[in-house]
């Protein structure tokens, strides 16, 4: 049994190691399907980016955000439209964005509406 815990104990520590190492991020900003949501952008520094670990060819942005009073992280594929949209709203001076977000998965798009 004193192995078990042994290699028990060196699992967890290693978790916790990982969990300091990876940042103190909000939690991930989840858009509904079919319903606009405003959000305020932090636009003062550039947003961290990190390989997308289902596929590390991707690069994600992860872009500081809120939604009412709530701090969230909005993680967004560099190469996804709306990154693009998002940099030239904040070159025009907009942060706070009203987006739609239909379908699922691979067939997700996002909309900024006016």
């Amino acid at each position: 049994m004193e192995q078990q815990t042994n290699w028990l104990d060196t699992e967890l520590n290693s978790l916790v190691n990982q969990n300091e190492t990876a940042g103190n991020y909000p939690e991930s900003l989840k858009l509904i399907e079919n319903k606009i949501t405003e959000i305020e952008f932090d636009f003062t520094k550039a947003p961290e980016k990190k390989p997308n670990k289902m596929n590390p060819t991707t690069t994600q942005a992860l872009m500081p955000c809120k939604v009412g009073d709530k701090s969230y992280t909005f993680w967004l594929n560099t190469s996804n439209p709306l990154y693009h949209e998002l940099l030239k709203a904040a070159k025009a001076g907009k942060n706070k964005l009203k987006i739609l977000r239909t379908g699922k998965q691979k067939d997700t798009r996002y909309t900024i509406v006016e």
